[in-house]
């Protein structure tokens, strides 16, 4: 659960600094959202889940990068 919640605050990360033009390394989080949302939908341990899937959908949707 912990892994997996860190690897989703750091995707919001990237896309506030893709929406303030502050993401210089070029980092791209459509490579990764489908593998996250694949292992969120896996995991029923966390209890806010639905709220973090909601916003990973959203981002995939934004990116393109639906799985």
């Amino acid at each position: 659960g912990t892994r997996l919640l860190v690897n989703y605050y750091a995707v919001l990360i990237l896309d506030q600094a893709n929406k303030k033009h502050l993401n210089t390394y070029g980092l791209d989080i459509s490579e990764q959202l489908p593998w996250l949302i694949q292992e969120m939908e896996a995991n029923n341990r966390l209890t806010r889940r639905e709220k973090y899937l909601d916003k990973l959908y959203e981002l995939a949707e934004n990116y393109q990068a639906l799985p």
